[in-house]
């Protein structure tokens, strides 16, 4: 009687595994001396372990995307209407807009001065000294980024949303809002 190959493969893989089982503490002890001897091929083994399970990862994690596309996005929705959700964006969009100028970006300590400005209950225009809430807060570039200005916390103050508004991107020496005394930066 012949087998299939497909039988005979069965059959030296049960082999295999009883002799595996009944040997194995040598073989455990050989393997391990074996990839001690080979380091090189044992990174290259992890580092194929780890592309397979990024792989499977990012697969299982499209699936849910799709599966799930309406949870996720009211969750997201409701995450960007957080203060941490705001801060992410205002951050995110003033390093594009840094980065797409070719200009100098500090981010390290402007997010904790933003969070920590906007924690107070009220706080005052760097411009005009009105009393505003610290939600309400805006933060302005003193030289706009369209000017050549930095987003580093040297370059930037807290104002009322009407002073940040109609100074818009203009200098200093041309913005007047009714003849009034800045206070010192």
């Amino acid at each position: 009687m012949s087998t299939t190959a497909e039988e005979q493969r069965e059959m030296a893989r049960v082999r295999s595994l009883r002799y595996y089982y009944s040997h194995k503490k040598e073989v455990q002890a050989r393997n391990d001396a074996w990839w001690r001897a080979h380091p090189e091929k044992l990174k290259e083994k992890v580092r194929r372990r780890s592309l397979r399970r990024r792989e499977k990862l990012k697969a299982y994690r499209k699936i849910y995307r799709s599966k799930n596309r309406e949870k996720l996005n009211a969750a997201s929705r409701k995450w960007l209407r957080t203060e941490a959700g705001k801060l992410a964006i205002a951050r995110h969009n003033h390093v594009r807009r840094c980065r797409k100028l070719g200009l100098q970006s500090n981010n390290l300590g402007i997010a904790e001065w933003m969070r920590q400005v906007r924690q107070n209950p009220f706080m005052r225009c760097h411009w005009c000294g009105t009393k505003v809430s610290g939600r309400r807060i805006h933060f302005d570039h003193v030289i706009a980024l369209s000017n050549g200005g930095s987003h580093a916390i040297g370059n930037l103050c807290a104002a009322c949303p009407d002073c940040n508004r109609s100074k818009s991107s203009r200098a200093l020496s041309n913005w007047l809002v009714n003849n009034q005394a800045f206070l010192p930066l």
